[in-house]
């Protein structure tokens, strides 16, 4: 409570002090020398002393008066959160060390364990549960053990860390411990269950210290890389798992939110599936899929399907049924890339050979059909409709009627087009070129508003926030920049990818943005202040595809165990929907580990 503190006397003697009038409360008459460690209980009523001689003794803080002595061969100490109960760690032999739990009231000893030294010199960590009724012990090594405080039985070995744990702590509720090992990782545990539910990777050193808020919304990790990091362990836990979708191609939300497509890798199919109740509607046949779009209403699905003839080129299908429509059964134009026209009524599509063309969504018929100029489209490169639909962007520096294919425009631009984005408005295209530039064009009249410049290497993916005012660029040596695309001025830079940024995904809100590399992880930032709020594993060296809902509080994503789950991108989010379940009373597919029997 801040009302005594205790003084190391030059003679050797400890005076506990008031520290409102100075004056000497008690002193430990009976300690001198110089001390390695001294701490007070939470109330106050107990100090602990432990001299450079390995020799520890508890106190009266009031009197002065010595409650026990402990003995030496003492290699740390540490009080319970309410300060009933003592560890001490006692040298035992090469092997092992002693963990006593001590009565701080008597100074009797209640129950001790005995713990593997792991060749540390002061002994093992140790760290209470806030209710002070377990103990968490690790020393140089990969495990963390949990015990019974009363009884001092084993509860637990937490095992998943690859290199020796560092650090610990509890969350101050009690209900998840945090440990950080010397390659980086941090785990998060559930401390009753004991189950590792995520892992954070971020750091390039062994993690130091851990602390969480008071509030345990979050996590700040100290790390010999010389960073500190803060984590918002909620937003990098799952809300679901896809039961037996094992890696994807493709994924789209609906307009509503209320479905994502799904194309999983190696299935030839596009499944269909309630994100709410993670439920698998209807599976679709398709083929090699390598991109999914939703009209804007939501009545029809497409998928753009690389693989011709039977089950292949370009797929559409009634949303609500599964059904195909008939336009398209007989449709094998292969294809790698599709997306409507705002109002529906057209498809644009990009093919493995290079082409462009555009449909016709009530017959099925193609509209028109130009060269990209590409022998083969890169994925990253894309087609795009302007705001009314009748204007089309390719991989060529000019604007084609989209029902024609005809030049109504030239870009004035240099360098080879790698990515597009058209403004939420529909009048603003953004470019990326191969030599780092971003240009900004009128995209009725190919007008040139602005150049973007700066880049050190290719822009490989653009995109703009929902409401336009800002503008994200991916590069192929992994760095992430925030623009203002009025000023073409740099807003924030972000790093921490290692890889080419080949996608890049705005909240609704736009507080948020997630981006997927080619070095194998997916990462989310707050774009307000540029700050890396998590990193999610990616897919072995490309990433996995991704998708954010229209609302902007989840995101499915496929990553490197090949599991597809469904993320939370707001902490109220995963609150509300774990609450709802506990409310209707079942355990949900908001487990980050388990999901609920695949629906039919």
């Amino acid at each position: 409570n801040g009302r005594r503190m205790a003084v190391h006397a030059p003679d050797g003697r400890v005076r506990i002090i008031d520290r409102a009038t100075g004056m000497d409360e008690a002193v430990l008459e009976g300690q001198r020398g110089r001390l390695r460690r001294t701490a007070f209980n939470a109330d106050g009523s107990r100090i602990g002393t432990l001299d450079l001689l390995q020799h520890l003794r508890l106190w009266d803080a009031a009197t002065g008066r010595l409650v026990a002595d402990l003995g030496d061969r003492t290699l740390n100490f540490t009080f319970s959160p309410g300060g009933s109960r003592l560890a001490v760690v006692m040298a035992a032999d090469l092997r092992e060390h002693e963990v006593r739990l001590i009565d701080t009231d008597t100074g009797s000893r209640l129950s001790a364990v005995m713990v593997n030294n792991g060749l540390q010199a002061v002994g093992p960590a140790i760290l209470f549960s806030p209710d002070g009724r377990s103990l968490i012990t690790t020393s140089r090594e990969r495990e963390l053990h949990a015990w019974n405080v009363d009884d001092g039985m084993a509860r637990a070995t937490l095992q998943g860390h690859a290199a020796i744990v560092t650090a610990a702590a509890f969350s101050p509720d009690g209900r998840r411990i945090a440990s950080g090992a010397a390659n980086g990782g941090i785990c998060l545990w559930n401390a009753e269950s004991f189950a590792c539910e995520q892992e954070l990777a971020g750091h390039d050193g062994a993690v130091e210290t851990l602390a969480f808020s008071p509030n345990g919304q979050s996590l700040a990790s100290g790390s010999h890389d010389g960073t500190v990091r803060i984590w918002l362990p909620a937003t990098n836990a799952s809300l679901a798992v896809l039961p037996d979708v094992r890696g994807l191609t493709a994924a789209r939300f609906s307009p509503d939110g209320g479905q994502i497509a799904v194309a999983p890798n190696g299935s030839g199919t596009v499944e269909l599936w309630n994100p709410a109740g993670v439920e698998r509607r209807c599976t679709l046949a398709g083929g090699i899929v390598g991109q999914i779009a939703y009209r804007s209403d939501g009545g029809l699905v497409a998928a753009a399907c690389e693989s011709t003839g039977q089950g292949g080129g370009v797929r559409v299908w009634n949303a609500a049924t599964g059904e195909p429509v008939d336009a398209f059964r007989e449709n094998s134009w292969a294809a790698v890339g599709v997306t409507f026209s705002p109002d529906g009524s057209r498809l644009l599509t990009t093919s493995a050979d290079g082409m462009v063309a555009t449909w016709d969504v009530p017959t099925g018929g193609r509209l028109m059909t130009i060269a990209s100029g590409y022998r083969r489209l890169p994925r990253s490169t894309t087609a795009v409709f302007n705001g009314d639909g009748s204007r089309v962007a390719y991989a060529m520096p000019q604007l084609v009627d989209a029902a024609t294919g005809g030049a109504v425009a030239t870009l004035k631009l240099q360098g080879l087009i790698h990515s597009l984005a058209t403004s939420p408005d529909g009048r603003i295209l953004a470019t990326g070129a191969a030599i780092g530039n971003v240009y900004l064009a009128d995209f009725m009249t190919g007008e040139r508003l602005a150049q973007l410049s700066g880049h050190a290497s290719s822009v490989r993916s653009v995109a703009f926030s929902p409401d336009g005012s800002r503008l994200a660029t991916g590069l192929l040596d992994g760095v992430v920049r925030l623009w203002d695309p009025r000023t073409a001025k740099v807003i924030h830079e972000l790093r921490g990818h290692e890889g080419a940024v080949e996608a890049l995904l705005f909240s609704v809100d736009g507080l948020r943005l997630v981006t997927a590399s080619a070095d194998g992880t997916i990462r989310i930032w707050d774009a307000a202040l540029g700050q890396e709020l998590c990193v999610l594993p990616g897919q072995g060296d490309h990433p996995g595809a991704l998708a954010v809902s229209p609302d902007g509080t989840r995101m499915v994503a496929s990553t490197s165990d090949g599991v597809t789950r469904i993320w939370g991108l707001s902490n109220a989010e995963i609150v509300r929907a774990r609450q709802a379940a506990a409310t209707l009373g079942r355990d949900p597919a908001l487990h980050p580990d388990h999901g609920p029997a695949t629906g039919r």
